[in-house]
């Protein structure tokens, strides 16, 4: 069954796809451009803040930013060349190709974040960046999955009533952000964080961006799968709330790394104060002083 483009239940979800790939795109640029400068040559004024970053993985999180940033430009792309008779095939991998998208979101969030952390920003801004990317970034990476839910929903509404039936956002998906919100809001709080999973959570926190790589791959090959089979494919209802759970516990998780496993930065200010200290021992010029005679013309006058 086709469904007309002009239903109101269904949106024009392969227009929306093309300007998603060219949004995609541009963010992979940035992205490649902030890691090639973290990796160029270091400005003479700020050796320090090209050390901390490397050593606090920003290479990493930015490389990992951009791969899934271009897996998202590839698998947009190929959905904004659906025909009007795959619909229901475009609405499931739409679903699918939101997961790349938000991980990347959340990978430059944390990028920024760490080049903050070490480069002796105000912390009010520094925290502020950490909240996009701990308890703003992977709930609102569930709800616009959630809201691209309902276009699968719609679609298999109408199919059932052979007319266009709209339906809104998937309760489970609006309830399943709302405590992710939650969660992540609390883990945030150094006074509640447990100690053995603070641990547990900084020595997961190399393994982010890694994990971001695997599912953003995974996801890239899913819809290229689902982009080869019947127009007319769609994923079940019971299948779109397994599928919104899976996604629920993943951003969770990723969450709660990122929240339980701030590590603890010394930023080049720090550096340079600790070198300057060392420069100029206190007792320097107190040697200097008792080296000398108390008084020069009573010595001459004793000669």
């Amino acid at each position: 069954m086709v469904v007309a483009v002009n239903c109101p239940g269904v949106i024009d979800i392969v227009k929306i796809a093309g300007y998603y790939a060219q949004m995609t795109g541009v963010l992979a640029g940035f992205a490649f451009t902030a890691l090639v400068v973290l990796l160029g040559p270091a400005r003479p004024d700020e050796p320090g803040l090209h050390r901390t970053s490397r050593a606090n993985g920003v290479p990493l999180v930015l490389l990992a930013a951009f791969i899934a940033l271009t897996m998202s430009t590839l698998i947009y792309s190929v959905l904004a060349g659906e025909s009007e008779q795959a619909r229901g095939r475009a609405a499931t991998v739409e679903i699918i190709d939101g997961v790349p998208f938000g991980l990347a979101v959340i990978m430059l969030f944390h990028g920024i974040t760490l080049l903050m952390q070490g480069g002796d920003i105000d912390p009010v801004a520094v925290g502020t960046a950490r909240v996009m990317t701990v308890v703003i970034s992977p709930p609102l990476t569930l709800y616009y999955i959630a809201n691209g839910a309902a276009d699968t929903l719609s679609i298999h509404a109408t199919r059932v009533a052979g007319e266009c039936v709209a339906t809104g956002v998937s309760e489970l998906g609006l309830v399943l952000s709302v405590i992710l919100v939650l969660v992540l809001a609390v883990s945030v709080i150094p006074k509640l964080q447990p100690r053995a999973l603070r641990a547990g959570a900084r020595k997961a926190l190399r393994l982010v961006p890694i994990s971001v790589l695997v599912v953003s791959l995974a996801a890239t090959v899913a819809a290229g799968d689902l982009s080869t089979r019947s127009p007319d494919f769609l994923f079940s209802p019971t299948a779109l709330d397994r599928y919104l759970v899976g996604i629920f516990v993943l951003l969770a998780l990723l969450g709660l790394v990122l929240g339980l496993g701030r590590p603890e930065y010394r930023g080049p200010a720090g550096t340079r104060k600790r070198r300057s200290g060392t420069a100029r021992p206190p007792l320097f010029r107190t040697r200097r002083a008792t080296s000398r005679p108390s008084n020069p013309g009573s010595a001459c006058s004793a000669a």
